[in-house]
Parts: structure tokens; C-alpha cells; sequence
């Protein structure tokens, strides 16, 4: 199962991933194959360069995908994307537009002015784009991520754990024993 993971901007999805990575959860983030993507695409090429990444995505990661947690994922189109080769869940991380604007100054990321500015840019790019409907539309939901860290991928966790395998708590599969080698590859032991 792949988990695709949503958001607005600075709703907590980076430090979602980054945290279950931590834990040994298997974590991509498809926006740096939409940055490779973007060297080699041309305005003249078939795909959009959104799906030209994920072709990348696809092509390097592979199966790898079968059991992994994905951010950066901002459109439909790149769902239905993954949808044509993946069983998979779309989760959204919900945040208060406030707390989303205080993360964003801490954050720097752009010149960010006021609220009322930043909120119209946040709506205006996630029209755009369609990520308000791919966020109405998801699948499951982690609410209120405003508290601290540990709750917040507590919480994920349990939402996240009935579709997806920790490679860190893997024990043995259908051959037998098996564990989870350093180069992150399962190796028998029956």
C-alpha cells in the first residue's frame, strides 16, 4: 500500500515524513523527482512535468513504492497517476490557517507579508492547482496538527499503521524468519 500524504503549506507534511523515517517507516518525497524532472523536460515534451516526475519517481523507486509513505503529492492528476499503479490511501494533514502562517515566518521560506496576504496566495496556488479537492477528497484525515510533535506522530501513526509495514518491525514473512538488513534489504534467517 502507498500512502500519500496532503496538505496545505506548512500543515506538517515534511516533518511527517522526516519523523517516520526516523522510526524506519520507508518515506519519499516526490517533489525531488519533480526538481530532477524539471533538468530534462521540455515544454515540447508529451507529459506535463508533474506526471514526467512521477515517471521518474516510478522509475527509481519502483517497488519500493508498494510499501511507502509519499509526500509533495499537490494535484488529482498525480494521484490518479499513482492510483493506475498502486493500491493506495490519500491522508491529509489539517491545520489551522494561523498556525500554518506562524510556521511559514518561522519557516522563511518567501517574502510572506501579512496574514490576509499569505492566506489569498495559500488559497489562490491551491485552486490552482486542485488541492483543496484532492484534500476534501482524501481518503482519511489527521486532525488539529497544532500540539506537540510526539502527539502529533502518535496520532499519525495509528492512522497510518493498519496499511503499511514499519521495515523496522518486520519479523518474518511467508519463507520464514526475516530481518531487516543494514542496507535496508529483508534477508532470510529460517
Amino acid at each position: 500500500m502507498l500512502i500519500v500524504i496532503v496538505g496545505n503549506s506548512c500543515s506538517g507534511k515534511t516533518t511527517l515524513r522526516q519523523e517516520l523515517a526516523k522510526l524506519g517507516y520507508v518515506t519519499i518525497e516526490a517533489s525531488d523527482y519533480f526538481r530532477k524532472a524539471k533538468k530534462f523536460w521540455t515544454t515540447q515534451s508529451n507529459l506535463p512535468l508533474n506526471i514526467w516526475g512521477m515517471e521518474l519517481l516510478l522509475k527509481e523507486k519502483g517497488a519500493l513504492l508498494d510499501n511507502a509513505i509519499i509526500t509533495g503529492i499537490r494535484t488529482n492528476e498525480e494521484v490518479e497517476y499513482l492510483k493506475n499503479h498502486f493500491e493506495l490511501i490519500v491522508i491529509a494533514l489539517l491545520t489551522s490557517e494561523e498556525k500554518s502562517y506562524e510556521r511559514a515566518i518561522i519557516r522563511s521560506r518567501e517574502q510572506i507579508g501579512s496574514f490576509k496576504e499569505f492566506l489569498d496566495n495559500v488559497i489562490r496556488v491551491d485552486e490552482e492547482i486542485g488541492l483543496r479537492d484532492l484534500i476534501s477528497n482524501a481518503d482519511k484525515y489527521i486532525q488539529n496538527n497544532e500540539n506537540n510533535l510526539l502527539e502529533f506522530v502518535s496520532r499519525s501513526i495509528k492512522i497510518i499503521e493498519p496499511y503499511i509495514v514499519n521495515i523496522s518491525k518486520i519479523t518474518e514473512n511467508s519463507l520464514g524468519h526475516s530481518r531487516v538488513g543494514e542496507n535496508g534489504i529483508n534477508s532470510s534467517t529460517a
